[in-house]
């Protein structure tokens, strides 16, 4: 959303592109020039900054598939909870309240900590656009992260898994990877068949 007031006199007008807004900016110009005084501002809520977001982190850096879907998950949370709520209007106190906000949803710190960082990222690039002068983000502490001690499987427990009749030989499969290369599922996932080599004498092969 584009505002410009003066004196009772208002133009205001939505644009999906940066390139509309110039656009915009241009066809009013001389209108500006006869108004001395005029102030313009830009006061998007989180639905219409979330494209122009997306589009300067697509032109400004390699994106993947699982970051926009982080964005999108950090977006829907601001939207729902800030609703119509300009960016502008942002106090310290608001992001606190978000913070809480998450903390209701039974997420340990950890999670929120990540997602905090990413609201953080896209106030930093509304400073950056001088939308709002100073990131509220500022004010905010992380939250004391408990490191957890994971337990792992004993032999006994790894071979139930491996000889499960019920599990799909894939799944045994990726478990098997798992347990003795120490790859995460993502990383397994990831795997081709053009990237594992095989040692024929040795009747193994590297991954």
């Amino acid at each position: 959303m584009f505002r410009l007031e003066k004196d009772g006199i208002k133009l205001e007008f939505e644009y999906d592109k940066d390139e509309e807004l110039l656009k915009y900016i241009e066809a009013i110009k001389p209108f500006m020039g006869q108004v001395k005084d005029c102030r313009t501002s830009y006061y998007p809520d989180f639905f219409e900054l979330e494209p122009h977001f997306l589009n300067y982190k697509k032109e400004s850096e390699k994106v993947s598939n699982s970051s926009y879907r982080v964005y999108g998950t950090i977006f829907n949370k601001l939207q729902k909870f800030f609703d119509k709520k300009s960016v502008v209007d942002l106090k310290g106190k608001d992001i606190q309240d978000f913070q809480n906000y998450l903390k209701r949803q039974d997420l340990d710190n950890v999670t929120i900590n990540n997602q905090m960082t990413y609201v953080k990222m896209i106030l930093d690039f509304c400073v950056k656009r001088e939308i709002i002068e100073k990131n509220p983000f500022s004010y905010i502490s992380s939250l004391k992260e408990t490191k957890k001690i994971k337990e792992n499987y004993n032999d006994e427990e790894i071979l139930k898994l491996i000889n499960n009749k019920e599990l799909e030989e894939q799944y045994i499969n990726m478990f098997k990877i798992a347990s003795y290369t120490g790859m995460r599922v993502s990383e397994i996932i990831l795997l081709k068949k053009r990237r594992c080599k095989n040692r024929r004498k040795n009747k193994y092969k590297i991954l």
